[in-house]
């Protein structure tokens, strides 16, 4: 029986989304995807996190759910590392062991089971979205910024060694990259297609996507409340272009211009 027709956000009905879940299947979709929003804020219930996310994988791996079981994994594998030492709690870190673990638990099947990697459409409307979206969290950044005067003279001093200049926008290119592709990865792809298919292709993901990805930021750039209200708002912004785009590359070209921006405006405030 076909899926009740739903409110879009940003052309949703445009891309292939998961059949529905049954609702207890949704539910522990759910349960994984709170589990994964709250963690930032009580780290130390990471090591009981993510043993609960580790038990709902194996769940939707019995039940034959890829959206939980991929969720659960994910989500197992990046808070458990998080939680594992100090040197590992560095971010993207746990990102990139949650990704990697994902990558070998599906290598045989990654066409189907993460389908949300595909690149997507790439036009001139994609272009546009790209630059729009860059230059509206660039210029929230910065005024906010310019408003809050935060201090960060402790981050400059861990994150940015003596070197010149140029360098160290090299580095930081090189971590937008890196860091933009793990964290689309996570929240436009992981996460959001396993809200897909527990609620249906409509308003909630792209929401609840978004509420999660704006708490990974409370410790981040901007912090606290400010970093988290407009970490989340981008989140809405990424989860829009990706359903326009069908793909996560276009949100990953984004998301590594605003990371530019942001290391843009630490380099230049030493």
């Amino acid at each position: 029986m076909a899926s009740p027709r739903r409110r879009t956000l940003g052309g949703q009905a445009h891309i292939q989304t998961p059949s529905r879940l049954s609702r207890l299947d949704a539910a522990l979709v759910l349960l994984a995807a709170a589990t994964l929003t709250g963690f930032p804020f009580a780290r130390f219930l990471g090591v009981e996190g993510a043993l609960l996310l580790l038990v709902l994988s194996v769940v939707g791996w019995r039940r034959r759910v890829r959206a939980l079981m991929n969720l659960g994994l994910f989500g197992a594998l990046l808070v458990g590392s998080a939680s594992f030492d100090r040197f590992m709690n560095l971010w993207p870190l746990p990102a990139f062991v949650a990704a990697l673990g994902l990558l070998l638990a599906n290598r045989q099947s990654i066409s189907g089971d993460l389908s949300f990697l595909r690149p997507g459409i790439v036009d001139r409307k994609a272009h546009f979205l790209i630059v729009a979206s860059a230059v509206v969290a660039g210029l929230a950044l910065i005024a906010w910024f310019a408003l809050a005067k935060p201090d960060y003279a402790a981050v400059r001093a861990t994150l940015f060694p003596p070197v010149p200049t140029y360098a160290l926008l090299l580095g930081v290119v090189a971590f937008s990259a890196v860091n933009g592709a793990l964290e689309e990865l996570a929240y436009r792809g992981v996460l959001l297609d396993a809200l897909d298919a527990a609620l249906g292709a409509g308003v909630a993901p792209v929401v609840i996507q978004a509420l999660a990805f704006g708490a990974l930021h409370v410790g981040g750039f901007p912090r606290g409340a400010a970093g988290v209200g407009l970490a989340a708002v981008y989140g809405i912004m990424m989860g829009i272009v990706r359903r326009q785009t069908r793909g996560l590359l276009v949100p990953w070209l984004a998301h590594i211009l605003v990371d530019v921006v942001i290391g843009t405006i630490l380099i230049a405030s030493r």
